[in-house]
């Protein structure tokens, strides 16, 4: 019992034992009363059963007219950090410009949202980004391929399974197309 946590922390640091403190007491209180508290992002995750969806969307980015990057050795976590930009761009354009973690933070603050509203523009992504977005991806695409890029085309694929896991394409929509323009 000497060395548990909380009693080596009062005897250290006082004032960072009673944050501590504070902190653990208003998250219990808070759940307990049906609120939900920081951090909601990951409490949110565990809320309700997930369920199977009927459709898949996939970014599909051809570089050079020739490179799939789905079809190629480009290791997993660089297409995320290459796809996750796509389909953030791609609900920015669906929500008319409006980014989607503003929506997600009025759904859960409600009525608090207000406290936040002030520091929108500092936070969040606007329509300005959104249209500089077309200049960005060509650049950050190519750090991350670490070759020259003289064409993209990004479409975004509504796929779904069929009962015996065949893959069948439902739609296709161009998100970006981008060609260099030598001056």
């Amino acid at each position: 019992m000497k060395n548990a946590f909380l009693l080596r922390l009062y005897r250290q640091n006082r004032n960072l034992f009673w944050g501590f403190t504070l902190f653990f007491f208003f998250t219990i209180v808070g759940n307990l009363l049906g609120d939900e508290v920081t951090p909601f992002f990951v409490y949110g995750m565990y809320s309700q059963k997930q369920t199977r969806p009927t459709q898949y969307e996939v970014v599909q980015i051809i570089v050079n007219d020739t490179i799939d990057l789905a079809r190629t050795n480009y290791f997993t976590y660089n297409k995320a950090m290459v796809q996750k930009p796509i389909f953030y761009y791609a609900a920015m354009q669906q929500n008319k410009g409006i980014d989607p973690t503003i929506l997600f933070l009025q759904d859960k603050l409600k009525n608090h949202y207000s406290k936040v509203r002030l520091l929108e523009e500092n936070l969040f992504n606007t329509a300005k980004e959104l249209n500089s977005f077309k200049q960005w991806f060509p650049k950050y695409l190519q750090q991350h391929l670490c070759t020259p890029i003289s064409s993209i085309n990004v479409k975004m694929l509504s796929v779904r399974f069929t009962g015996e896991y065949n893959l069948v394409l439902d739609s296709a929509k161009t998100l970006l197309q981008w060609k260099y323009q030598r001056k």
